[in-house]
């Protein structure tokens, strides 16, 4: 009995050291998790103030835009930079706030709202007067500590019906209506 006792006490005292050793994620793998992060919530602060001067230490030059703008001509960080000044132009008062971010891997998820009115032309459209406030999502792969890929979504429609560059959508009738 005694010595199933210590058998047993053994093997728990096992299980709970190799529990404590057990660790999701090195040091170092959380570490450029929270750069990763923070590289992201710089990127997204550049459209809020405009400052594109440290852009290049967030985004690598040869930067990949999966969902490019088709405004935008340049490519890589310089495309990036592009944007940002075309959106300031058009929304000098605009504003990212960042609701959620998840960071797994070489990956960063942001869920943002972004805020603004038109008061400058939007290419070739004049400005509106009309506020946005709409929500997107940016999904950015990096590599050493910067954005390498690019792919986001954000609410389009609600943006252009906001501006009034677009019609609310019609809401279907219910058979009930139709009759």
């Amino acid at each position: 009995m005694k010595n199933l006792f210590s058998l047993l006490t053994a093997c728990i005292l096992s299980c709970a050291l190799l529990i404590s050793c057990s660790n999701p994620g090195s040091d170092a793998q959380n570490k450029q998790l929270e750069k990763n992060k923070v590289a992201m919530q710089k990127i997204l602060e550049s459209f809020s103030t405009g400052n594109v001067d440290n852009l290049g230490n967030y985004i690598a030059d040869d930067c990949v835009e999966h969902t490019p703008d088709p405004n935008i001509s340049a490519t890589g960080l310089e495309g990036v930079k592009q944007m940002i000044a075309m959106y300031r132009s058009s929304f000098p008062d605009m504003k990212v706030n960042i609701m959620s971010m998840t960071a797994e891997g070489d990956m960063v998820i942001t869920h943002y709202n972004m805020t603004g009115t038109n008061s400058g032309p939007m290419g070739e459209m004049p400005p509106t007067g009309k506020s946005m406030n709409v929500n997107g999502v940016d999904v950015v792969k990096f590599k050493d500590g910067k954005a390498t890929e690019h792919w986001g979504y954000w609410e389009e429609s609600k943006f252009m019906e906001q501006l009034g560059l677009m019609g609310a959508p019609e809401v279907p009738q219910t058979m009930e209506e139709q009759k």
